[in-house]
């Protein structure tokens, strides 16, 4: 039996009935209005074109770079975005891990830069910048030298490789005083002395001495200059070492100039020495030069008158006679007598009590 559909009501055959082309004309012929009613009603429909605020008619796009908006995006263009959003956040992945890495990292190194700053003595925190660090380590760069405590003055700092704000410990003797004694002397015997100073610091002002209390001039032989100090010693030069030598061997004692000073005293006490003696008196009534008492027999006489002081004589033993010599430089020879004790002068003054000088030689 033939049913109808719900909508069109188009006839379907039953199954127990044959083909009838009528019923399938009847089908078409509606189906056919019916399209023809869609068709006139789409006919007069109006879509807009689609806003970010209306829906609408909207043109697909595959483009990844544009900025407009009355496009769909298409599934190409979706994934392209999608594959690239995917890299973009792979790489900020990576880039926030290495950061994070590298502000451990610079966390750790700032924490061993302070803790460097603050072995050399310099303060310093991990909440500083890293300016302030840079700043602080740029003073400890500076500091490279060698020297040590006891090269540097006392009171004075300075830094070295090994530290910052170090004191020195070297004594200023300068300050101290203008004369320091010295600790040792050494000396090249003829050419030089050497004076040891006391360790520490001089200004070329002051001075380091060594005492010698027998450095002075009345220690040194006349003829020797020691650091300025002139000798006043008396004391024999070689020339007159050799005359005196040379003396002593004449009267029978063997010297030399070899011989020291002390062996050439004592050659000299081994020598016979006359005895001497001198005196004043006056002629006597005969107007003779008479000299008696002396406790030796005299072998050279001499005299002068006193009134007439250009007139002198000598007399010697063996020889009575005496020669003057007056003014004028004539000689005059007079006749005389030799005692035991002394000796007579028979002079021609003819005047008594004229005053004389005299000097007896044994």
């Amino acid at each position: 039996m033939a049913t109808f559909t719900k909508n069109y009501n188009l006839i379907k055959p039953g199954e127990d009935e044959f083909y009838d082309i009528g019923v399938n004309n009847n089908n078409a012929d509606i189906i056919d209005e019916k399209l023809k009613e869609l068709e006139d009603g789409l006919s007069k429909v109006e879509v807009p074109l689609a806003t970010t605020t209306e829906p609408g008619i909207t043109q697909l796009s595959s483009a990844t770079d544009s900025n407009r908006e009355d496009r769909a995006a298409t599934s190409k263009a979706v994934k392209v975005a999608y594959d690239a959003a995917t890299a973009a956040q792979t790489t900020a992945n990576a880039a926030n891990m290495a950061a994070e890495a590298a502000k451990t990292l610079g966390n750790e190194r700032k924490a061993e830069v302070v803790a460097a700053l603050v072995a050399k003595g310099i303060s310093a925190s991990t909440s500083e910048s890293w300016d302030s660090l840079i700043t602080k380590m740029a003073g400890i760069i500076k500091a490279t030298g060698n020297a040590t405590a006891a090269d540097v003055l006392s009171g004075k700092t300075f830094s070295n490789a090994g530290g910052n704000s170090l004191t020195g410990t070297m004594i200023n003797r300068s300050a101290e005083s203008h004369h320091q004694l010295a600790t040792d002397t050494a000396r090249e015997p003829g050419i030089r002395v050497f004076f040891q100073p006391p360790a520490g610091y001089y200004n070329g002002s002051s001075w380091v001495y060594a005492a010698s209390p027998q450095l002075a001039a009345e220690n040194l032989p006349k003829d020797v200059n020691i650091f300025g100090i002139q000798g006043i010693l008396e004391r024999l030069t070689t020339a007159e070492k050799e005359a005196l030598a040379y003396a002593i061997t004449t009267k029978s004692i063997v010297a030399s100039v070899d011989d020291s000073n002390t062996v050439l005293a004592q050659k000299i006490h081994q020598i016979p020495m006359k005895r001497t003696a001198q005196g004043e008196g006056v002629t006597d009534s005969n107007g003779y030069i008479r000299v008696r008492g002396l406790d030796f027999s005299p072998e050279t006489f001499f005299y002068r008158y006193k009134r007439w002081s250009s007139y002198f004589g000598i007399a010697h033993r063996g020889n009575i006679s005496t020669n003057l010599i007056n003014e004028n430089g004539y000689y005059k020879s007079f006749g005389g007598h030799w005692y035991v004790d002394g000796l007579r002068i028979d002079t021609n003054t003819g005047k008594a009590d004229e005053s004389f000088a005299w000097y007896a030689i044994e």
